[in-house]
């Protein structure tokens, strides 16, 4: 549910626009949290803080390649897609690194109430998406740049600007997914999110 929600932001650009490395920056992140905390629940946040960076870094690389370099959607994040796992097991050297803190696993499987704060969390993220992309001036320029990138530019918008911005939502949105996943699953694997890439642009 989170991850689409990033991709939904790529979709709309049109032009064929998706982000194939999701699925790399959620199983990133995952390991990431585990190796970096060791398990200590006062270590959870400013890793998650790096971990939301980086996803928000690999979005803009993908932006950055889409607009600046003219590379087509599919290759460039599909690149970016495989640089990223090839990293993530020389990080790990293909086995399971590190566990995860007791707070993660709420975030992942724990309640408010009647409702896990997986399905809250993802209530909040998505209400947040709606109203930006129905409510403000960036979701107007988002659903512009998607509907005619060149009308878009005569009238004045930073459509590299807008499209690099897209892809660094969904580059959070990711990372923000593979927490929650993590914190679910509980176990640190370099294939979480595995197939997500695909789940998510079907969603």
């Amino acid at each position: 549910g989170m991850v689409s929600i990033g991709q939904t932001f790529v979709i709309l650009t049109g032009r064929g626009g998706l982000d194939l490395s999701v699925a790399s920056v959620m199983a990133s992140t995952a390991v990431m949290i585990a190796g970096l905390t060791q398990g200590k629940d006062e270590l959870l946040f400013p890793v998650i803080c790096i971990c939301l960076t980086f996803g928000i870094f690999v979005g803009l690389v993908n932006g950055a390649l889409v607009t600046k370099r003219g590379i087509q959607p599919f290759i460039a994040t599909l690149g970016i897609m495989i640089i990223i796992q090839g990293l993530r097991f020389l990080y790990t050297r293909g086995a399971p690194k590190g566990t995860y803190p007791a707070l993660l696993r709420f975030l992942g499987t724990g309640s408010g109430g009647p409702l896990p704060t997986s399905r809250i969390s993802r209530a909040v993220a998505t209400m947040i998406a709606g109203i930006v992309l129905e409510k403000t001036s960036y979701g107007r320029k988002v659903y512009d740049v998607g509907g005619n990138i060149n009308t878009a530019a005569l009238s004045g918008y930073n459509t590299d600007g807008i499209l690099i911005s897209i892809y660094a939502i969904s580059g959070f949105m990711a990372a923000l997914s593979g927490i929650f996943l993590a914190g679910w699953l509980g176990v640190s694997d370099n294939w979480i999110g595995k197939g997500y890439e695909v789940d998510s642009i079907a969603a």
